[in-house]
């Protein structure tokens, strides 16, 4: 009986110190999507791209976002948002039970020439260059 009893205990070692081995097989992404002021922004599309498929994550209410269990290795950040544009960061690396913090600061992109605009000045230098030329005689 003493015999079962210490292989049961053995084997419940084992099976606990497999389980916490387990658990540490991966790493964390962990980061904020802030603004010129370092404020969090709140609603920006995070891509993650590296090993395995592309993640999405919308940044919370504090502009924060989190890619969990993720594999070792290398990989890259893409932050969107309407208005602002986008930002991105490549080599982030991930190791076995430890956490990557990122931060991506989003910065208002410049303003571009509405499309109405362009329409009107590219007209207007084909109207100058259909109109006849005046000679000048001599």
């Amino acid at each position: 009986m003493k015999l079962i009893n210490r292989f049961a205990l053995g084997c419940l070692v084992l099976l606990i110190a497999a389980s916490a081995f387990a658990q540490y097989q991966t790493g964390n992404i962990y980061g904020k999507v802030v603004s010129n002021d370092g404020s969090g922004l709140v609603g920006v599309t995070v891509t993650l791209t590296g090993i395995g498929a592309p993640q999405t994550f919308v940044t919370d209410g504090e502009g924060n976002f989190r890619f969990l269990n993720l594999s070792p290795g290398i990989y890259s950040l893409k932050a969107e948002l309407e208005g602002l544009g986008s930002t991105s960061k490549s080599g982030i690396e991930v190791n076995i039970g430890r956490n990557a913090n990122v931060s991506l600061p989003l910065t208002p992109r410049r303003a571009s020439r509405s499309r109405s605009s362009r329409l009107r000045r590219s007209s207007t230098l084909a109207r100058r260059s259909a109109a006849p030329r005046s000679r000048r005689r001599n």
